[in-house]
């Protein structure tokens, strides 16, 4: 078993959503950077692959800019891609929402609230699905979201 994987840091892209890959990265890593204020707004990240992964966490975090209110959730998808099996693309149209372990708590959850500024651990030790992607359903003001997706997987 070894750690797979290859660091990415999220840049604007027309959408301002896709995970983008970084040259020269090693780890297993991927960042929705925090640079990207969403305005009045709720988004749906890129899909992420975790198809060869045995488990992942992630913490998301934003600052009080904005004053964000709304709730995150992820969600998961087994839909095979139609290209190249780490890049998403329009065959991913199945998508559940996921439930996770809150790490604060213990307690698998399916949704958190964001209010104000803040940060939230969340993680899947049993991972069964190709992808997942993060939802944000924003009830009121701007965020600034910042997205790190740690996962090890089987080379």
């Amino acid at each position: 078993m070894r750690l797979q994987g290859a660091e990415c840091v999220h840049v604007a892209d027309t959408d301002g959503l896709s995970w983008k890959p970084s040259a020269g990265m090693n780890a297993p890593s991927e960042r929705y950077d925090g640079t990207i204020t969403v305005t009045g707004a709720s988004f749906t990240t890129a899909a992420f692959p975790v198809m060869r992964a045995r488990g992942w966490c992630a913490v998301v975090s934003w600052p009080s800019t904005g004053t964000p209110v709304g709730t995150m959730k992820v969600q998961a998808s087994v839909n095979r891609e139609a290209n190249y099996p780490d890049k998403p693309d329009t065959a991913l149209t199945e998508w559940v929402d996921l439930p996770f372990v809150d790490m604060t708590s213990g307690l698998y959850v399916t949704s958190f609230a964001i209010s104000g500024s803040g940060s939230q651990g969340l993680a899947d030790p049993d991972c069964y699905y190709r992808w997942i992607r993060f939802v944000y359903t924003r009830t009121s003001g701007n965020i600034v979201p910042k997205i790190e997706v740690q996962y090890k997987g089987v080379g």
